[in-house]
């Protein structure tokens, strides 16, 4: 005969209900006595009695801390590496600032030498055509035409 969920939640908690009377820290508080004692799976002790376990448990003495302090400890932690991930957005905006203006001042450097060589180039053109230098052409012979 199958029980419902409602009857194996409420036979679950008892059992779990009187091994907390009992217990006398977190290490006799386990999710697998509990689930063992209940003759259940531990993925299906959590499914039943997760939550009235862990508010049990976090009251014990022990190493595992209650579930509101390991949230405030990662959700400082998120807070902290938001900070952090603000902080190298900043960074790395900065640096390409920085290699933007590099390549543009390197750009200008290039620009303004390419007017100086057509600039040169102009000159010399110039001084070539007034000089109006003209090579004389060596004679022909008269049979290679």
């Amino acid at each position: 005969m199958r029980i419902s969920r409602e009857d194996r939640t409420a036979q679950v908690l008892k059992v779990v209900r009187g091994k907390y009377s009992e217990a006398k820290s977190q290490s006799d508080f386990t999710a697998g006595a509990l689930a063992a004692a209940s003759g259940i799976s531990i993925v299906w002790f959590y499914l039943l009695a997760g939550k009235e376990f862990r508010r049990l448990r976090s009251s014990l003495p022990g190493p595992i801390a209650p579930e509101e302090t390991v949230l405030r400890k990662f959700r400082l932690r998120v807070k902290c590496l938001e900070g952090e991930i603000k902080e190298l957005k900043a960074r790395y905006k900065a640096s390409l600032t920085e290699k933007f203006a590099e390549a543009i001042r390197h750009i200008e450097l290039l620009d303004k030498e390419n007017r100086q060589l057509r600039e040169r180039v102009t000159q010399l053109e110039k001084r070539l055509n007034e000089a109006s230098i003209t090579l004389p052409l060596p004679p022909v012979s008269g049979g290679d035409r």
